[in-house]
């Protein structure tokens, strides 16, 4: 149930994104819903995660999507990826607090799933805010001149 509401909440936001947003919310969602259809294939191919050890496949993913982010977050004329971009550095910390056999296997798992519901929010409301902005003060730049 929760991994149908999941791909459709992100099925959602990608037409969404393409549809109204600019291409800050274009990357995101692609960044995201790339991150999300790797995931499912790699539990295809593994079997679901038990989150009892570190799996360097998921680990590789999320500091792929983490790098991804923070690119953008870096360089779009949004404030709204920053919040991606951490959502994305708690989910590596996990990684890590599981290398350090810190964290217990709820723990990682909650550290895991929720960053990425907090992520597909901060990416609607980016696309809102986004339209918001576009129809106060018309087209703007979407990435910071360096």
């Amino acid at each position: 149930m929760r991994l149908a509401a999941t791909i459709t909440m992100m099925v959602i936001l990608v037409l969404f994104a393409m549809r109204r947003g600019s291409g800050p919310e274009r990357c995101v969602a692609a960044i995201l819903s790339a991150s999300l259809l790797f995931s499912l294939i790699r539990v295809m191919l593994r079997g679901p995660d038990d989150f009892t050890g570190l799996d360097p496949i998921l680990v590789t993913i999320d500091f792929a999507v983490f790098a991804g982010v923070l690119w953008v977050a870096l360089r779009a004329n949004r404030v709204w990826p920053l919040v991606i971009a951490a959502m994305q550095l708690i989910v590596l910390l996990a990684h890590g607090y599981t290398l350090l056999k810190i964290g217990a296997n709820q723990v990682y798992w909650a550290m895991m799933a929720f960053p990425q519901y907090i992520q597909m929010v901060a990416l609607g409301i980016g696309i809102f805010c986004h339209l918001l902005r576009r129809a106060r003060v018309g087209r703007y730049r979407d990435w910071r001149v360096d």
